[in-house]
């Protein structure tokens, strides 16, 4: 509108000289633009990585209280999956040999049954087990002096 056209041939004025002023205020102000501009860019970025630092955080958390309960979730199922611990108790004196005890039993951290027999022959307990059907997901854990010098032999029941 206002702007005169530049004749055929001849170049475009530049933005200096459109603005009229000495080119060293003109590179001076650029410089100053342009450095502007980065420190903006430069803040923002620091923000943006900030704020997906802070997201990292509480996705990190948010992943870690999932796992916990899936864990947890787990866990009772296990224990609400095996059968009470009295029944087990119950099956575990009907097939035990006469002349052995049962000394203790508890649920390991994976729910898996632990016991522990007494017996004057640990031999002829381990033979006497491995022959019975209902003790063959036992597994022998390892055996010491229990009471009165009888020999206590531990097991582990896999599932």
């Amino acid at each position: 509108m206002g702007e005169k056209e530049s004749p055929p041939g001849e170049p475009l004025p530049s933005l200096i000289q459109r603005l009229h002023l000495p080119r060293g205020v003109a590179l001076r102000a650029i410089g100053a633009a342009l450095l502007a501009v980065l420190a903006l860019v430069a803040i923002v970025t620091g923000l943006l990585g900030r704020q997906a630092r802070r997201q990292a955080v509480a996705l990190g958390e948010v992943v870690a209280a999932r796992a916990a309960m899936r864990d947890a979730d787990r866990r009772a199922a296990g224990l609400f999956a095996d059968p009470p611990l009295g029944d087990e108790l119950a099956a575990v004196a009907a097939h035990l040999p006469p002349e052995t005890r049962l000394a203790s039993a508890a649920r390991d951290e994976a729910g898996a049954l632990i016991i522990a027999i007494d017996s004057a022959d640990p031999d002829a307990l381990r033979q006497t087990l491995r022959a019975d059907p209902w003790f063959a997901a036992f597994q022998e854990r390892g055996q010491n002096i229990g009471e009165g010098g009888a020999i206590r032999v531990t097991f582990r029941r896999t599932r």
